[in-house]
C-alpha cells in the first residue's frame, strides 16, 4: 500500500485520522484515465481526462492512489497520466471527484468539498468567538456521552503532537442564543496560539464527520476562560505523557 492509500484505509475506519488523510492528498501523487499535453520543459498545459457516470447519470470523475489500483478499477487498457494530486484537483475544479472508485475503500468528493481543501477552509473549524464580558454558566458533564466524537477526537489528537491534553464539559450559558452544548478545552505545548487554532481546526472537522447537527465549542488551556474549571474538576480524556 501506498502511503495516499494507507491514510484512506485509516479515515475509512477512523473519523479522527480524516485530516491526515486531507492533508496527506494534497502532498501525494495520485493517477487518472486519460492523457496530458505538455510543453518543452515537461509541464503539463492541458489535460483530457475520462469521465464516468454514477448511477443516476450524473457526471463523476475517477483518480487512484496508484497504478495497481486504477488497473484493478478497469476491464481494458486505457490510456493514464500521473501527476501531483495538488495540481489534478485545481485542474479539475467544479467537476464531482471518486478516489479508487469500484475499490474499498473510495472516497468521494463534492466540488465544494474540494475547493474548501485547497483554500484550507476545510481543516479550520468554524467561526471564533471570544466572549469580552464575564458570564455566569453552568457547566458539568453531559448526560449523554458523545463516546464516539470523544474516541475520534483522541485518535486525531495522538497525529498532533502539540496537543497535551484535551477535556470535556457541558455548559450552559443563558445569555448564549446557541444554547446548552458541548466544550472541549485544549492544552498545547507553550500555549502556542497557531498550534491551538491548527489542532481545533481540525477537531471541528471531526466533529463535523462524527456530529454534523451538533454544536461544539473549543477553547484553549492557556490560564483563561474554563482553564481552572477544567483542571480542577474534569479528568482530560486524552493525554501525551511524552
Amino acid at each position: 500500500m501506498t502511503d495516499l492509500e494507507t491514510l484512506l484505509q485509516r479515515a475509512a475506519e477512523d473519523p479522527g485520522q480524516r485530516p491526515a488523510f486531507y492533508l496527506g492528498l494534497l502532498e501525494a501523487q495520485i493517477f487518472a484515465l486519460g492523457h496530458a499535453t505538455r510543453d518543452q520543459q515537461g509541464n503539463v498545459t492541458s489535460l483530457n481526462l475520462q469521465h464516468w457516470g454514477k448511477p443516476d447519470g450524473s457526471p463523476i470523475l475517477p483518480f487512484f492512489t496508484s497504478l495497481m489500483r486504477l488497473r484493478q478499477a478497469i476491464s481494458a487498457e486505457q490510456s493514464y497520466i500521473e501527476l501531483p494530486a495538488r495540481a489534478f484537483l485545481e485542474a479539475t475544479r467544479g467537476d464531482a471527484l471518486i478516489l479508487n472508485p469500484n475499490l474499498q475503500p473510495s472516497k468521494e468528493f463534492t466540488p465544494h468539498e474540494i475547493a474548501a481543501l485547497l483554500d484550507g477552509s476545510l481543516l479550520q473549524g468554524g467561526e471564533r468567538r471570544v466572549l469580552e464580558e464575564e458570564r455566569q454558566v453552568l457547566l458539568g458533564q453531559p448526560a449523554n456521552y458523545p463516546a464516539a466524537l470523544v474516541e475520534a477526537l483522541a485518535s486525531l489528537f495522538a497525529t498532533l503532537p502539540a496537543v497535551k491534553a484535551a477535556y470535556l464539559a457541558y455548559m450552559d450559558d443563558p445569555q448564549d442564543p446557541v444554547g446548552p452544548h458541548l466544550v472541549f478545552g485544549l492544552e498545547v505545548a507553550g500555549n502556542d496560539p497557531a498550534a491551538y487554532i491548527q489542532a481545533a481546526g481540525q477537531a471541528g472537522r471531526v466533529v463535523q464527520e462524527v456530529l454534523p447537527d451538533e454544536i461544539v465549542d473549543f477553547t484553549p488551556m492557556d490560564g483563561s476562560g474554563l482553564t481552572d474549571y477544567f483542571r480542577r474538576e474534569v479528568k482530560p480524556f486524552y493525554q501525551n505523557l511524552e
